[in-house]
Formats: C-alpha cells, sequence, structure tokens
C-alpha cells in the first residue's frame, strides 16, 4: 500500500499551533511568541516535536 504525506510549512505551523494554544483553555498559556517559537523548535510544546513526527514519516 502506499501513503501520501502532506507537511505543513513549520511557519505555518508554529503560528497556527501558538493560537492553539492561546485559545484552548486545557493547555498551557504560550506568553509571548518569541517564547513559544523557542519552545516549538525545541520539541518542548505540548504535542512534542513537530520536526521528529515529519522525519518520522519521512523515514519510513
Amino acid at each position: 500500500s502506499k501513503v501520501i504525506y502532506v507537511a505543513r510549512n513549520p511557519k505555518d505551523v508554529a503560528v497556527s499551533f501558538y493560537h492553539f494554544h492561546r485559545l484552548a483553555k486545557f493547555l498551557p498559556d504560550p506568553g509571548s511568541f518569541d517564547n513559544f517559537l523557542t519552545q516549538f523548535l525545541e520539541g518542548t510544546v505540548h504535542y512534542g516535536s513537530w520536526f521528529k513526527h515529519v522525519k518520522g514519516w519521512v523515514s519510513q
């Protein structure tokens, strides 16, 4: 079988995820975007590293 995996631009993901964190009451407040971007790039945001997730799919 074949899988088509579509990955979004990481810049778009970071901005969207930041706004999601601001609206979702069950997630911690992200603070400033600069702070959130640092956490996003380090992979320490709530759902983990976006980069590891994409690399996992690409390596299959």
